[in-house]
């Protein structure tokens, strides 16, 4: 019998190859340099927000991927519960979550910021680790959430969206 972290995956690969979007999905990921490739391909280009969850078990292999969300051209309603609900099932150890900003600002909004923090303090309730935080563009690059309140304890902004 598959086990249910090989059925998540597969649905998730299938899902963003049916779209038309060919996608390598890393065996290992330890963070967002093994995996902005499949980032960038799967939710990169959306003109909508897109938030992408990625599962590790506790070898950093990658169990599961989700898309968790889908907004509009600038903001996206997320359920942390929903994020935990498949971190618990998949046994994972290791979540990296990815949103994508169609506009193009690569700095986060409030809700960004707070989103993260209540998303690392879920994890760590359930002793699972979240890794990063980003958001990507159509222009290649990415913001690392997680580094920024590391390194400053706040990112000050007046972006609203």
């Amino acid at each position: 019998m598959e086990s249910i972290e090989n059925k998540q995956l597969l649905f998730a690969e299938t899902e963003i190859r049916y779209s038309g979007q060919p996608i390598n999905v890393p065996k290992h990921i330890y963070g967002i340099e093994e995996s902005f490739s499949l980032i960038k391909s799967a939710i990169g280009d959306k003109c909508v927000e897109h938030l992408l969850a990625l599962y590790m078990d506790s070898g950093y292999e990658t169990v599961a991927i989700s898309q968790i969300g889908k907004g509009s051209s600038d903001t996206i309603e997320v359920s942390v519960s929903e994020i935990m609900r498949i971190a618990i099932l998949t046994n994972s150890k290791f979540i990296l979550l990815a949103h994508n900003h169609p506009s193009g600002v690569m700095k986060p909004s409030d809700k960004d910021i707070v989103l993260t923090k209540n998303i690392a303090k879920a994890c760590a309730l359930f002793n699972i680790r979240l890794i990063d935080s980003v958001i990507v563009s159509r222009h290649n690059d990415y913001f690392s959430i997680r580094t920024e309140i590391a390194k400053h304890g706040e990112v000050h902004n007046d972006n609203k969206g």
